[in-house]
């Protein structure tokens, strides 16, 4: 799979508001994008987990932490779920 290299520039103000080094930044940059993209359903589990460069487990973690459902059903989706399982 061919990647694309994404950069941009981040005042030193702002790294220094947050306490964090370039690294730490771009780091949690991915992460905090990846869990909205994921909650979103706009990335997989799998695209989300590989954006924020954490393993499955990690990501999973993260996702608790941040109270971001693994699963998410609307209610009818769910109810449709449910009968197929009671057959």
């Amino acid at each position: 799979m061919k990647n694309t290299e994404i950069t941009f520039n981040v005042s030193e103000n702002i790294l220094s508001s947050v306490n964090q080094n370039v690294q730490e930044f771009t780091q949690n940059m991915r992460l905090y994008f990846a869990l909205e993209l994921f909650a979103k359903h706009q990335l997989t589990f799998v695209q989300a987990s590989d954006l924020a460069n954490l393993s499955r487990e990690d990501f999973l973690r993260e996702l608790d932490e941040n109270e971001i459902d693994f699963f998410s059903y609307a209610p009818s989706e769910l109810e449709n779920e449910l009968e197929f399982l009671s057959l």
